[in-house]
């Protein structure tokens, strides 16, 4: 899983995220305000445990001009969640291309999976994530399982 990010200036940014495991790979893209990167590298970071009810979720895309505050179209989706009670963590990764007007809904590329990790891993991406934010780094890598 690797993300960079280039700012607009205005504390927005574009996130670009790049994943693959097996198989299979993807990439995407959403807009996001630097301060979500940032804090959700923290709280990559900082929550031990994850409870399994709660997991830590990022996702980006095209927002509801009427439904405030929910997804009309999600093209970057990260969701941190555990996996059993032994340490390991599940990263489900989603991403898809933006569909615009006039494309078609079948002409949009999507991939999703699971990447397995666990929790030293995870604090140390939360970490570059959080460098990445504030502009001390060009990149944030985890490295996963594929099994």
């Amino acid at each position: 899983l690797r993300m960079r990010l280039e700012e607009d200036g205005d504390g927005s940014a574009q996130l670009f995220v790049e994943a693959s495991c097996g198989p299979y790979s993807g990439a995407g893209s959403a807009w996001f305000a630097v301060r979500e990167v940032r804090d959700f590298g923290r709280q990559l970071q900082d929550t031990f445990p994850i409870p399994a009810e709660s997991p830590i979720e990022m996702e980006g895309g095209f927002w509801s001009s009427t439904n405030r505050g929910s997804l009309e179209e999600r093209h970057v989706g990260v969701r941190i969640y555990p996996i059993g009670s032994n340490g390991n963590i599940g990263v489900r990764v989603s991403l898809a291309t933006p569909i615009h007007h006039p494309d078609r809904a079948e002409a949009q590329s999507s991939v999703s999976f699971e990447l397995r990790t666990h929790y030293e891993a995870l604090r140390s991406f939360g970490a570059e994530l959080e460098a990445l934010a504030v502009g001390r780094s060009d990149v944030a890598e985890l490295e996963c399982n594929a099994s």
